[in-house]
């Protein structure tokens, strides 16, 4: 058993300090997944402290310790999109800055993270969704379709088939 299935096997059982300790773990890769799914510090750190919240209040209903970042990563899926549902327009209008800043004076490998940003933004909510979740929170397959209620090979095809879409629109 893994040191992480330790700490979900406690927190389960109502240890909080176990349940931080679970939280300091995934913390990074949370933040990043909501940074990039909402485009913006302040909205990205409410999400991820949200689904802290969230995830606290529920994490005696888990049923396998070990597969608790998924069930923290579609919790967090979860809140991102309540998030986007509610500041769409603020989510834009934030977006619509970093391209005007790239076209002053950002170097090349800001600009390139902003055309990858806006292909993906191009991708279906589906194809987005799984993008988000393998780069930037880091999950597997496997993990994925826990989040998203797929079967892993079809996550495995959409990541694919999405990545293929944004080489595509790199070489126009």
């Amino acid at each position: 058993m893994t040191n992480t299935e330790v700490l979900a096997k406690k927190a389960i059982k109502g240890d909080m300090a176990a349940y931080g300790e679970l939280y300091d773990l995934y913390l990074p890769e949370m933040y990043k997944y909501a940074l990039f799914c909402l485009s913006s510090v302040e909205n990205a750190r409410d999400a991820v402290q949200d689904a802290a919240l969230e995830g606290m209040k529920s994490i005696c209903k888990l049923k396998k310790a070990g597969s608790v970042k998924p069930w923290l990563f579609k919790i967090l899926s979860n809140v991102c999109k309540r998030k986007q549902r509610e500041k769409y327009a603020a989510e834009f209008t934030e977006l619509e800055k970093c391209f005007e800043l790239s076209e002053n004076d950002m170097t090349a490998k800001i600009e390139n993270a902003l055309f990858i940003a806006e292909s993906i933004s191009k991708l279906d909510q589906d194809e987005k969704e799984i993008i988000d979740l393998s780069l930037f929170a880091g999950l597997n397959s496997k993990e994925i379709a826990k989040v998203t209620g797929l079967n892993p090979g079809t996550v495995r095809s959409k990541l694919s088939r999405a990545l293929a879409k944004i080489r595509k629109e790199a070489s126009i």
